[in-house]
């Protein structure tokens, strides 16, 4: 009977270390499985959590101008259904005021006159409005140092005075309608400043970009070279635009139709050439006629419509 119980005890530990042995062979094997898994779910949320940090970075460190862009953009929409409401009153008023008229015709009162209503400017006045409201569209980059292209338009009236006033040619082409639109005349952001943006330069630009705005516009090499780069003499330019400031002064004019006002942020030009006011043709004549027609073939070839 103890031989028994001997052989069995053997018989159990025999069996003990396969198990064991067993047990130590898979163990092993599920743990790496365990781990693998874990490696690849750990993986995968950090892929996702970097993905969203690097989203959010973009839109942290989007630029400047872009929300600038965006705010033009918008800022235009609402000028533009200003100038449509305020073109729509105009209309309405005109008609009220010609039933107005009708009223007081038949009641045999006195009516009130349409300057009471409203200023009228003379022809003249509206014609040196246009002339000053020149504008060529352009990536002002290319004029002045930006860290980044923007969109924008330049005043041609102040940048032919820019040129002229330091031109000391006495051959030079008195005539500033010819000075805007001609090859002959020329040698061969709401406001936007640069000066300020890009805090200007220490020593002088010799070619374009220029340090800032007001190098540019009293430098008369620089003002010619813009002219040249912008195509101001090309004739028909297709950049050519109206300054929305133009359409604010005369509601009427504007047609949302016609791609004629210029967007974007103006390049500020020096205050003596912001506020000279573009010529006034003198007393009727055939000399004024023919300059009305050069002016008015001038406006049909230069404003993009």
């Amino acid at each position: 009977m103890p031989a028994v119980a001997r052989g069995a005890r053997r018989t159990t530990n025999a069996r003990e270390p396969r198990e064991t042995q067993d047990g130590s062979s898979n163990g092993p094997e599920q743990r790496k499985l365990r781990n693998r898994m874990s490696q690849r779910a750990f993986r995968a949320r950090q892929a996702m959590r970097i993905q969203e940090l690097e989203e959010r970075l973009e839109q942290t460190t989007a630029p400047d101008m872009v929300w600038a862009t965006q705010l033009q953009d918008q800022n235009m929409k609402l000028r533009q259904q200003l100038l449509e409401v305020h073109k729509k009153a105009i209309n309405i008023q005109i008609s009220l005021k010609a039933l107005a008229d009708a009223a007081s015709k038949a009641l045999g009162i006195d009516s009130v006159g349409l300057d009471e209503l409203s200023t009228l400017r003379a022809l003249d006045q509206v014609l040196s409005d246009v002339g000053q409201a020149y504008v060529v569209q352009a990536d002002l980059s290319t004029l002045v140092k930006c860290p980044q292209p923007v969109i924008g338009y330049v005043p041609v009236w102040a940048l032919v005075q820019a040129i002229t006033a330091g031109d000391s040619r006495a051959d030079f082409p008195s005539n500033p309608m010819h000075m805007s639109c001609s090859t002959a005349a020329m040698p061969a952001m709401e406001d936007f400043d640069f000066a300020s943006a890009h805090g200007g330069g220490s020593q002088h630009s010799t070619s374009l970009p220029a340090n800032n705005a007001t190098e540019l516009f009293s430098n008369a090499t620089l003002a010619r070279e813009a002219h040249l780069l912008l195509g101001i003499g090309d004739g028909a330019a297709f950049n050519y635009r109206l300054d929305p400031s133009f359409f604010e002064l005369y509601p009427e004019l504007y047609d949302s139709q016609s791609n004629v006002m210029a967007h974007g942020v103006r390049l500020r030009a020096n205050s003596r050439f912001e506020d000279a006011p573009y010529p006034v043709f003198g007393a009727l004549s055939a000399s004024t006629i023919t300059q009305y027609r050069e002016l008015s073939k001038i406006a049909l070839d230069c404003v993009a419509v």
